[in-house]
C-alpha cells in the first residue's frame, strides 16, 4: 500500500508498529529517518489556501535535515535527529526515540528528546485544565522518563565495562543485567535463562548478551555463557562476535559437534563477507559484520577449529576403545565374572574367589594342616572299628565256652 499511496500516514504508522513488534529497531529508526527526510521536501508549500492540509504546522525551519537528503548518509547527526522529530507522524515518535536509545545512539536520542519537549511547549497555550494541557503534560512526564533511562544505561553499561577490565567480571555481569532490566517489568530481578527474561531487542541488549556471556566465559561457566550468546543471535542472527564465542562455549563443554558446526559457519559469514564486501543480507548484523574480522582474529579462530576437531577425534578413539574393551570383557565367561566382580565393589557382595591374590593362606607355625587332621581322624576310626570287632568275637567265644562246660557237667540225683 505504501508504494502506490507512500504518503497515507495510518499505513505509515502501521509499518512502525510492526518493526517496534518484532524488535527491528534498525529498521525502524531508519524508516523514520527516510520519512522525515521525505516530508521535509513539503517545507514551504501548504501555505495561505493550504494551510489546513499541513500535517506539521508547528514545526521550525529545517537547517541541518535538508543536507542529510544530498549526502544520502545511511544515519542522521544529533542536529538533523532533532529536526526529523518535528516532521514525522506523532504516534510514532515515541518509539522512534526509543528505537534511537536501543540502538545506542544516545547523543541523538538526548537532542531528539529536548528537540520534542520544546515542540510540546511552543504548541499549546490553553488553560492547564484543557484535554491538550493533560496530554501535553503526559508526553512531557514520558520524555522525562526516557532521558532518565538513558542516564541509566550509559552510566551502568560504563560501570560494567570498567569493572570487567579491572576483572570483575561477576559485578561486570550484575551491572549489565541491571541495563536489560531497564526496559522489563521485573524490576532487580533477571533470571539464570536469559529468554525468561523479557527483553526490549536492538543492538543495546544483543551486546548486553554477549558482554555477558564474555564475564560468564572468564568464571567458567560456559553452560550459562553458551545461553547469553544465543540469546544475542535471536537479537542479532548473524552476530559474529556472538557466533565465535558459542563455538568456544561448546569447544569447553565438549559438545565439539555444535562447536565445529559454529565455527563452520563464522567462517563461512567472513569468507562471504570477504569475496563481496558490498553485498548485503538481511540476516547481518547492523554493527559486527564479517567484513569487520581481521586476518588474524581468522587465522586463531581457524588455529582453535583444528584443536577442536583434533580434540573430537581423541574422543572418539577413546570411546572405540572403551567399547571394545566391553566387548573383550563380555567375550569369556571368567571376562563375565570379572566384570560381575568389579561392579560388586564396594558392597556387601559375596567375597571375591581370589582373596589371598593367587596364593594360599598363610598357616600358623604349630598347627597342624587339615589334610594331617582328616588323616589321624580317619585311622582313629577304622582302629576303633577294628577293636570293637575283636571284643564282640571274644565275648562270643567266652559264651560257646560256658554252655559247653554246663552240659558236660553231670546233673544231681534226687534223694529217694
Amino acid at each position: 500500500i505504501l508504494q502506490i499511496a507512500p504518503g497515507n500516514v495510518e499505513m505509515q504508522e502501521s509499518k512502525v508498529l510492526c518493526l517496534a513488534s518484532l524488535k527491528r529497531w534498525s529498521e525502524l529508526s531508519s524508516y523514520c529517518e527516510g520519512l522525515a527526510c521525505a516530508n521535509i521536501l513539503s517545507e514551504g508549500v501548504f501555505t495561505e489556501d493550504l494551510k489546513e492540509l499541513n500535517s506539521y504546522p508547528k514545526s521550525s525551519p529545517s537547517m541541518y535535515l535538508q543536507s542529510a537528503i544530498s549526502t544520502d548518509d545511511e544515519l542522521l547527526n544529533a542536529r538533523q535527529v532533532a529536526e526529523a522529530v518535528q516532521w514525522i507522524p506523532r504516534r510514532i515518535v515515541k518509539l522512534y526515540m526509543r528505537s534511537l536509545r536501543l540502538e545506542e545512539r544516545y547523543i541523538e536520542a538526548s537532542h531528539a528528546c529536548v528537540a520534542m519537549a520544546s515542540l510540546l511547549e511552543s504548541e499549546c497555550n490553553e488553560p492547564i485544565w484543557s484535554p491538550n494541557q493533560r496530554r501535553q503534560k503526559a508526553w512531557l512526564n514520558w520524555i522525562e522518563k526516557e532521558k532518565d533511562k538513558i542516564r541509566k544505561t550509559m552510566k551502568r553499561k560504563d560501570e560494567g565495562d570498567s569493572c570487567y577490565r579491572q576483572g570483575e567480571y561477576l559485578l561486570a555481569a550484575e551491572k549489565y543485567a541491571e541495563v536489560l532490566l531497564i526496559d522489563s517489568d521485573k524490576i532487580g530481578f533477571y533470571s539464570s535463562s536469559p529468554w525468561e527474561c523479557e527483553t526490549a531487542g536492538g543492538r543495546l541488549h544483543a551486546v548486553l548478551h554477549c558482554n555477558r556471556a564474555a564475564c560468564l566465559m572468564a568464571l567458567r561457566l560456559f553452560d550459562e555463557a553458551a545461553k547469553e550468546c544465543t540469546a544475542a543471535l535471536r537479537l542479532q542472527t548473524n552476530y559474529m562476535k556472538a557466533l565465535l564465542r558459542r563455538a568456544r562455549c561448546y569447544a569447553r563443554l565438549e559438545r565439539f559437534d555444535e562447536s565445529i558446526s559454529e565455527y563452520n559457519h563464522w567462517s563461512g559469514l567472513v569468507q562471504e563477507a570477504k569475496a563481496n564486501p558490498y553485498a548485503r543480507n538481511e540476516n547481518d548484523c547492523s554493527f559486527d559484520r564479517g567484513t569487520d574480522v581481521s586476518d588474524r582474529d581468522y587465522q586463531k579462530a581457524m588455529a582453535e577449529l583444528a584443536e577442536v576437531i583434533k580434540l573430537k577425534k581423541n574422543q572418539e578413539q577413546k570411546l572405540r576403545e572403551a567399547a571394545e574393551n566391553a566387548k573383550r570383557r563380555a567375550s569369556s565367561a571368567f571376562n563375565r565374572r570379572q566384570q560381575w566382580y568389579d561392579q560388586q565393589e564396594g558392597t556387601s557382595g559375596p567375597r571375591r574367589w581370589d582373596s589371598f591374590n593367587g596364593s594360599s593362606p598363610k598357616r600358623e607355625p604349630n598347627r597342624r594342616s587339615y589334610s594331617t587332621s582328616r588323616r589321624n581322624a580317619s585311622s582313629f576310626r577304622s582302629s576303633t572299628r577294628h577293636n570293637s570287632t575283636n571284643d564282640s568275637d571274644n565275648s562270643s567265644s567266652r559264651k560257646k565256652k560256658s554252655q559247653q562246660s554246663k552240659a558236660n557237667k553231670p546233673s544231681p540225683q534226687r534223694k529217694a
